[in-house]
């Protein structure tokens, strides 16, 4: 599989965790007196979406890379790893 393909991949994953997230901030804020989310909500809400735009620009950064597979191909993998968890650790606390 190709680099920019797992980084797009990626984007996908991250964008739809940004909108189920999304979902559950506004259920949130409709039931809280305050009108707010949990913190932890609203962190992987916009954690999700802001590495979805990052995996966004690391599919074009691989695309145009004139690298092999060899060099650049861990790197989208390595990053979405990364960021991936940071969201995933808001959402079960």
């Amino acid at each position: 599989m190709a680099a920019s393909t797992v980084a797009l991949w990626s984007c996908g994953l991250f964008f739809l965790t940004g909108l189920l997230t999304g979902v559950w901030k506004y259920i949130q804020i409709r039931g809280s007196e305050k009108a707010r989310a949990h913190y932890y909500v609203d962190v992987a809400y916009r954690a999700s979406l802001m590495y979805a735009f990052a995996c966004l620009v690391l599919e074009r950064f691989a695309s145009l890379s004139v690298s092999s597979y060899s060099a650049v191909g861990p790197a989208p993998c390595w990053r979405s790893g990364c960021f991936g968890t940071r969201p995933a650790r808001g959402l079960f606390r």
